[in-house]
């Protein structure tokens, strides 16, 4: 897989840190606005660097300065973006950029609805409450609830402050809210400070520092938790006082008017440290100090400062998050009025902050604006950054088409194959955006059944009510009772015909104490398109299926990517009991034969498909099972030898992957499962089966 780009120069201090071995890939879905024209919205990509525009609508947009992850409204993970110059803000539903779409308001002064004019700095809490600063001629925090009735998912704009405990405010730059995610070594140090989870912390930038004016004293204030949850419960109440989160003393130079001013903020995750982004190219750090509340006793150290050739470029909003054992910081800068990059600086978690700081002089990765993978620009002036929650990730459709294949949540490696010359992956286009839930099997029996259904809705937040049955239990974890479902958007992926999606499990890159064993006939890879989405339909409805197609590690082959189970097995009702299994390949058999009968296929190899099905089911009704399995593979060869006689419809965008896949499948479930023959470690097989009279 690619390697992160390591810095040409960095401290000998961490130099001496990171000798061990290169950094992980970072596969964290990171967004960014930019506030010049076009506007552009777009994912970025570290390796391979580039950039994915999401939004077709930024010539209506004048200067987006901010950007915010929401809980999908519609089984995805929404972008909100603050248009400060053209006092708006958006929601784009579940955006991957295959196409690029138009946003939907969630408030704007056009709309004559009072609320935060000029918005800036976008940060959304646990309970979806979104929280706005308004940069009008008084600045004013605001808060929108959310509300699946009213338009865009949110109530309007409740007031939450414009006193700031006395103290003059000039600008706020932007707002934060303490992640519970956070590491418990950063949530406690921070605890033992006096911030906690759900607090909100808000940047504030002088720009006419009077040192004689006792009030303009703050740099960053914190509401606490506390104090937000009974404004919300009783607005007609002012908001509690907050507290003085980090003094302007402690900024650099604030003595001078041409002195750095603050830019966007963040907590660094391995110590619970303040990062301050700067004009000036600069984060700072504020590492706790004893003896004193907040960040108010320590002094600045310097995380990064960045140089631009001959110029100081300004840096933008920051934003942290961790993947992989390794801490990362991205921030926007600016190289020129439509023009810039977007920065990533990664050290091993584990890594104390050293006492001057990092002191990073390069990033460890860097892309620039404009170096879209589609047909459209991203040029601009980067401004507003987000990183999604940890359990979002994102590739790029055409890494995941490379012989390497992609792998973003570490927990399913997936490649992209052709079907035939001229057919195949070099259609597939965006992004491949994964959201992974953990899952404890509740059902499963002490004999390894697990009778019921488990609804994929009620158990994951925000994913399509897809059902597991009876026949898949959780069998991963340290009680091996556990599954993990990855829910992925691919549009640009799932529409494309003439395609196989090989994908490999690795259920303990997603779940936690799960040991890495070897791979047996009982082990499942389960698959179905997303219900509700336009990724076409099966017959078997909303059921998670069993596709697994070989064994090295558990794999499978399918026709797009949609929602995935790993970590699972087959239910010792199926595995245990022949004649059970006996019925359940006779079921994917029939199966397949409507899915053939249903789908754009040319009718000659339509009939041919149908009459090997019949053939490979009398085999196995009469007991030839390993006939039955040659057969099998017979309809599969006839299958590949005719991949342009298949199309595509709405319903089956793909059903070339999908018949072949399904056929793999049967073929694993008679040879391996009831046959107990060795695992095939391959789908199509590199070698045909014995000979069968």
């Amino acid at each position: 897989m690619q390697k992160t780009i390591l810095p040409a120069r960095l401290t000998l201090a961490f130099v001496a840190l990171s000798a061990a071995g290169a950094l992980p890939a970072q596969t964290l879905r990171i967004t960014v606005a930019n506030s010049s024209a076009p506007n552009a919205l777009y994912d970025v990509l570290f390796s391979p660097a580039g950039t994915t525009l999401l939004n077709a609508d930024g010539a209506a947009m004048v200067s987006d300065r901010s950007v915010a992850f929401l809980a999908g409204s519609s089984g995805g993970v929404d972008v909100a973006v603050a248009d400060s110059g053209g006092s708006a803000i958006v929601r784009y539903v579940a955006p991957s950029g295959t196409p690029p779409q138009v946003g939907v308001s969630i408030w704007s002064a056009a709309s004559g609805v009072a609320g935060p004019l000029h918005p800036d700095g976008l940060s959304v809490d646990a309970g979806g409450n979104l929280y706005v600063a308004s940069n009008q001629r008084t600045p004013a925090l605001w808060v929108l609830q959310p509300s699946a009735a009213a338009p865009g998912g949110f109530r309007a704009p409740l007031l939450l402050d414009t006193h700031f405990a006395g103290h003059e405010v000039d600008s706020i730059i932007d707002t934060l809210i303490v992640s519970s995610k956070l590491p418990a070594a950063a949530l406690a140090a921070l605890a033992a400070r006096g911030i906690h989870a759900g607090d909100l912390l808000v940047l504030i930038a002088d720009s006419d520092f009077d040192p004689s004016d006792a009030r303009e004293r703050v740099t960053v204030f914190d509401y606490s938790a506390a104090s937000l949850a009974a404004f919300l419960a009783n607005p007609a109440n002012p908001i509690a006082s907050p507290a003085v989160a980090l003094f302007e003393r402690q900024f650099p130079g604030t003595s001078q008017r041409s002195s750095p001013l603050p830019a966007g903020l963040d907590i660094w995750p391995s110590d619970g440290s303040l990062l301050v982004s700067t004009t000036k190219g600069a984060i700072l750090q504020y590492t706790p100090a004893n003896g004193y509340a907040f960040w108010t006793g320590s002094y600045a150290t310097t995380f990064a400062s960045v140089g631009c050739g001959y110029n100081v470029c300004p840096f933008g909003k920051l934003r942290t998050g961790t993947q992989a054992d390794t801490a990362y910081a991205f921030v926007t800068q600016t190289t020129g009025a439509a023009s810039g990059n977007i920065l990533q600086f990664a050290v091993p978690a584990a890594t104390p902050t050293p006492a001057g700081g990092f002191r990073f002089s390069v990033p460890t990765a860097s892309v620039s604006t404009g170096a879209s993978t589609t047909a459209d620009s991203t040029t601009g002036s980067p401004a507003g950054i987000a990183v999604a929650p940890q359990t979002v990730v994102v590739a790029s459709a055409a890494a995941c088409a490379s012989p390497s294949g992609c792998n973003p949540t570490g927990g399913l490696l997936s490649n992209i194959v052709a079907g035939a010359a001229g057919v195949g992956p070099q259609g597939v286009r965006g992004n491949v955006i994964q959201q992974t839930c953990v899952v404890t099997d509740t059902r499963l029996q002490s004999d390894g059944s697990c009778p019921g259904k488990l609804n994929l809705a009620q158990l994951c937040p925000s994913f399509p009510a897809n059902f597991i049955s009876s026949k898949i239990c959780g069998a991963s974890g340290p009680s091996h009772n556990q599954f993990a479902v990855i829910r992925s958007i691919a549009d640009g992926v799932d529409d494309v015909p003439g395609i196989l999606v090989q994908s490999e499990e690795n259920p303990s890159g997603l779940i936690p104490g799960t040991a890495d064993e070897p791979c047996t006939p009982a082990q499942v890879v389960g698959w179905t398109p997303r219900l509700g989405s336009d990724e076409g339909v099966v017959p078997e409805g909303a059921e998670v299926l069993d596709m697994t197609t070989f064994c090295d590690k558990d794999g499978s082959s399918t026709r797009g990517n949609s929602v995935w189970v790993v970590g699972a097995k087959l239910s010792s009702a199926l595995s245990s009991n022949n004649y059970a299994l006996l019925g359940f390949a006779n079921e994917k058999l029939a199966n397949l034969g409507k899915t053939i009968v249903s789908s754009n296929i040319a009718r000659p190899v339509q009939e041919a498909l149908g009459l090997c099905l019949i053939t490979s089911a009398v085999l196995l009704d009469t007991g030839h099972y390993s006939c039955a399995a040659r057969n099998v593979w017979l309809c599969d060869q006839v299958a590949a030898a005719n991949a342009k006689s298949f199309g595509s419809s709405p319903d089956n965008p793909n059903p070339f992957g999908d018949v072949r896949g399904r056929l793999g499948n049967i073929f694993f479930t008679i040879n391996s499962r009831i046959l107990k023959k060795p695992v095939n470690a391959t789908w199509p097989l590199t070698t045909p089966p014995p000979a069968c009279r």
